[in-house]
Parts: structure tokens; C-alpha cells; sequence
């Protein structure tokens, strides 16, 4: 299986949290057979001396509001390297991505940490929209 974990910074593990997890996550799903990759919006040259586990790609635009450049660009990756699985850890900054990965096999895992019950509510509010208009897209 062929999995993406999308973030807006790079993962780097001494940082705790979210990027020790990915990193840990991405370590074990490659020890069990799987390609994995990293998508980010921001390269920062000071933790490029990181043994990353998987490799690091990045957006041609580095702003998350870029939605034409890096939506075709996402399209193109999702495509070209067969993925299976989005891990979208900021879904937030990414939600207008999803419209670019329809027709394209595989789903989007959306991981929040940390929200209010508000923020869940909105989240899985858009994230219905996004499944029902893929449903039936893909009914028709």
C-alpha cells in the first residue's frame, strides 16, 4: 500500500507531538512492506539533517491558500505515485485539496488534535459534503 502523510510543516520527531507520531507511524508501515511519503508546504533547511524515513516532497507553493498550483501539483503526486491512502494531519489547511482527488482511488484519513467540539462539528460537516459529492460523482 502506498501511503501519504500530508502536513504543512516538515516532520521532524524532536519536535514531539504530531511529527513524533508520524514519523514513529511511518516507520512501522514501511517495516511492514508499505511505500510511504511525505507532502509538506514549508521546507526548512535546518531540519533537512534528519534521516527521514520516507521522502520529502513539497508543494511548488508554499502558501496552503494556493489552491490552482498546488491542487494540480497534489493531483499529479496522488497519480503518479499510485497512493492509496491520504493521512491529512492538518485538515484545516488542506480541506480544499480534497476536490483535486476525486476519481483517484484510495480515501483521506483526516487527523485532528486538539479541537474543540465546534471545530469536529465543522470538520465533519465539510467532510460529508466532500464524501457525498465523490459518492455520487462516481455513482453517475
Amino acid at each position: 500500500m502506498n501511503i501519504l502523510f500530508l502536513y504543512v510543516r516538515m516532520f521532524h520527531p524532536h519536535r514531539g507531538e504530531i511529527e513524533r507520531v508520524s514519523d514513529l507511524l511511518c516507520r512501522e508501515f514501511i517495516k511492514r512492506g508499505h511505500r510511504v511519503f511525505f507532502l509538506h508546504s514549508v521546507r526548512d533547511e535546518t531540519l533537512m539533517d534528519y534521516p527521514y524515513p520516507a521522502p520529502l516532497s513539497f508543494f511548488p507553493n508554499s502558501s496552503v491558500r494556493e489552491v490552482g498550483e498546488n491542487g494540480v501539483f497534489y493531483r499529479n503526486f496522488l497519480e503518479s505515485n499510485h497512493i492509496d491512502i491520504v493521512i491529512n494531519q492538518d485538515p484545516f489547511s488542506y480541506h480544499e485539496l480534497c476536490s483535486f482527488s476525486k476519481g483517484i482511488r484510495g480515501g483521506t484519513y483526516y487527523i485532528c488534535h486538539s479541537l474543540s467540539s465546534v471545530q469536529y462539528l465543522r470538520l465533519f460537516v465539510g467532510a460529508y459534503h466532500a464524501v457525498k459529492e465523490q459518492i455520487f460523482v462516481g455513482e453517475v
